[in-house]
């Protein structure tokens, strides 16, 4: 994998240039499809359409997309017969944040303000005196009466989230609890004393409509019947750091995830033989490549409990690898059986000024590695097994990992790891490089980390995880 931070240790490189262009294009969970789905057709990939008949071939490379916001990218082994070896890595598209309401603008107090509900569960302060911007997807409706979804994204501040002075509000430091209804409606315009303005959402609906034709020409004076537009901070990720070592932005939970997943599919399988494609290693001695079965799965609507059409509680990936397998269900549970699952999604990170917060014996550290999340309620899928094979793995290639662990009295957060190994039959490790302020508009991740998981997921995608010798039990 080309380095994220150039050859000679932390410098700026072309690779963390990627990154921080794919945060910039990726706004919203459609974006980041988009910005996956164009990237995937750049190395040979070809699209598939659930409701078209599947022509499959040895050794082909596809990608399933469902609902704008979920995507599921894979080569198909060289040879057909014996059941593959599926080697999944899942992440999310989606992030906490702001989403407009179906009528998104209302006059409140002489001001044109937006009106939105909470999506998942972001730290509110961080949202206050930020440019924000919006993007998302949009139905319309075009003038031969045809219907269609299209990407928006404003990319210019359109709104702030102002806090109230501290003399208006002098307990602001000792703890405040935000009105959710009341004081998360960002300012978009002031109104002139006296001014009348057109009905709200008839002026959304115009102001929508020439984003429209601003986004895609062809679809200029068309109708916006609906619509799933959130906020996000308009500045750009950014390096951070003495030594620059660690990267800031929005929503790099769980979209580094998604890229570093991308990027070490398209090196382990994105170009054709005889280009420096890296071979695929079978299991049990079967030939280079011949039953490895790589794919990338990111799902929408992770924050927010995954039960949905583009969830991973859903049947989403279940159906895509169903129509892969050659002979239904004994194919299905033998494939399972010879298969693992890498659930990606950021860990937290060693605050200093919070270290109470942590477990003593389970701090990961900014760049101290891939971060192995363990939870004894199956909050993370990671068991005995499954975390001895990954830490096998990564003693193989090199790779420096650290545990996780909440404290006994804090609950701990999920991931799409339970789902999709339930659903599925398949062992998982929870894994992801650690973070500061997860959920916050801006949240840190450090490079080193960046680089160890790309390592990891692409030695995943090359070898899967190594099973015990002769499927030994002691």
């Amino acid at each position: 994998m080309e380095s994220l931070v150039g050859g000679g240790g932390l410098e700026m490189g072309t690779g963390l240039s990627r990154v921080m262009a794919y945060l910039q294009a990726s706004p919203s969970p459609y974006h980041v499809v988009a910005t996956l789905a164009s990237a995937l057709e750049s190395a040979g990939f070809t699209e598939l359409l659930e409701a078209d008949p599947w022509e499959l071939h040895p050794g082909g490379r596809h990608f399933v997309i469902r609902g704008q916001g979920s995507l599921i990218a894979f080569r198909l082994p060289a040879v057909r017969g014996t059941p593959p070896s599926l080697r999944l890595v899942g992440a999310h598209t989606d992030s906490p944040g702001l989403l407009v309401k179906p009528r998104p603008l209302v006059v409140r107090n002489g001001h044109l303000v937006w009106d939105v509900e909470v999506y998942g569960s972001p730290i509110l302060a961080t949202w206050f005196d930020r440019e924000l911007s919006l993007a998302g997807l949009v139905s319309c409706r075009g003038s031969g009466g045809e219907i269609g979804e299209l990407r928006v994204d404003w990319r210019l501040p359109l709104a702030i989230l102002p806090n109230a002075a501290i003399h208006l509000n002098r307990e602001v430091n000792e703890g405040h609890r935000y009105q959710r209804h009341e004081e998360l409606q960002p300012v978009c315009r002031v109104l002139s004393p006296g001014e009348k303005v057109e009905e709200p959402t008839v002026l959304f609906r115009r102001w929508l409509g020439e984003r429209i034709g601003v986004e895609a020409p062809a679809w200029a004076g068309a109708e916006p019947l609906g619509w799933e537009l959130s906020f996000y901070e308009a500045r750009p990720a950014c390096r951070v750091g003495l030594e620059g070592e660690w990267l800031v932005g929005g929503r790099l939970d769980n979209q580094l995830s998604c890229f570093i997943g991308l990027q070490s599919l398209l090196e382990v399988a994105g170009r054709g033989k005889g280009e420096g494609e890296i071979g695929l290693e079978g299991r049990g001695g079967e030939g280079e490549g011949e039953t490895a079965l790589p794919m990338l799965a990111c799902f929408h609507h992770e924050e927010v409990g995954s039960l949905s059409l583009q969830g991973a509680a859903g049947q989403f990936a279940e159906s895509v690898i169903r129509r892969i397998l050659p002979r239904g269900g004994e194919a299905m549970a033998r494939t399972m059986a010879r298969s693992a699952l890498l659930s990606v999604d950021n860990a937290h990170a060693l605050h200093p000024n919070y270290g109470r917060k942590h477990d003593e014996g389970h701090r990961p550290l900014l760049n101290g590695g891939i971060v192995v999340k363990s939870n004894a309620n199956q909050r993370y899928t990671t068991d005995a097994s499954s975390g001895g094979r990954l830490k096998g793995l990564c003693r193989r290639l090199g790779v420096p990992w650290q545990e996780f662990a909440m404290r006994a009295d804090l609950p701990c957060g999920s991931t799409i790891g339970p789902h999709l190994a339930a659903r599925l039959g398949l062992p998982g490790v929870d894994i992801g490089v650690p973070t500061w302020a997860m959920h916050s508009i801006r949240e840190t991740a450090g490079l080193a980390d960046l680089e160890s998981l790309g390592k990891l997921l692409k030695g995943f995608f090359v070898h899967g995880l190594p099973p015990a010798e002769g499927g030994n039990r002691f």
